[in-house]
């Protein structure tokens, strides 16, 4: 049988569960306690600026007897002070004042026992200036994580032979596959040190940008439906490869960070 042909509908089945073992389960990476399900990490540019809030409540409404948190521990309000856009510079003041950045603020209705006592519960997260690098570096794993879990996605309606829904499912993760390498650019160029004779960091940076825009165009070019049997292989053999590399380079970076600190 040609290798064109490797795609059919009887074999894909078998394809499928393959992708089974391809991709794990995507897990959120959390090795600190102050990663809560129920909080939104700022996006990492955002968050330099402190403009970002996960909140649906008006930045200018009062909440009415509010719980406020940092950190895990309550905060007290100065008088007068309950909008949402006050409270949360109180909490950034507070954060500053300690050498530490808020990194995360959340707003909700409260349930359960709390509700009974509050309206709204209000909790930011900080971190230490210095912890931002290794910080940035785990947004970057966990976006490359969510774009495997994508790729996935794609992966399984191009195998079951839904090319056109599967084109605009890559389309629209062709375009968050840049995510983890912005993000990884706010490091400074001497945050690690290469060894003698290895290329920069910025250097790596750019290589990986060069090969991600020849992958897109490769695989743009096989969506199409007259190279439709050629793009299940181009997104294993070459947006999979690119990516598992991206996460195997951040891992490395990570544990380099680590090591510098201990």
């Amino acid at each position: 049988m040609r290798h064109e042909n490797l795609f059919t509908r009887d074999k894909a089945r078998m394809a499928v569960l393959r992708m089974l073992d391809l991709f794990p389960p995507l897990e959120r990476l959390s090795d600190d306690n102050d990663f809560h399900n129920n909080h939104e990490f700022l996006n990492p540019i955002n968050c330099m600026l402190n403009s970002t809030t996960n909140s649906s409540v008006d930045s200018s409404s009062d909440l009415k007897n509010p719980q406020i948190l940092l950190d895990g521990s309550p905060i007290e309000l100065p008088r007068g002070r309950h909008s949402v856009g006050a409270i949360r510079s109180h909490l950034e003041t507070i954060a500053l004042e300690n050498h530490r950045v808020l990194w995360s603020f959340n707003v909700e209705e409260p349930t359960g026992r709390i509700a009974e006592s509050f309206n709204y519960r209000v909790e930011g997260l900080t971190m230490d200036i210095d912890d931002v690098p290794l910080r940035l570096i785990r947004i970057a794993l966990q976006q490359t994580a969510e774009a495997k879990a994508a790729l996935h996605k794609v992966l399984l309606t191009a195998l079951i032979q839904e090319y056109a829904a599967a084109a605009e499912l890559w389309w629209k993760l062709a375009k968050q596959l840049k995510q983890p390498l912005l993000t990884v650019s706010l490091l400074s160029e001497n945050i690690i040190d290469m060894p003698p004779g290895t290329a920069s960091v910025s250097q790596i940076r750019r290589w990986q940008l060069q090969q991600l825009g020849a992958i897109l165009r490769e695989a743009n070019e096989a969506c199409w439906p007259q190279a439709k049997n050629k793009f299940p292989r181009v997104l294993e053999t070459r947006v999979l490869v690119w990516l598992n590399n991206l996460q195997s380079s951040l891992e490395l970076w990570q544990e380099t960070l680590l090591a510098a600190r201990d």
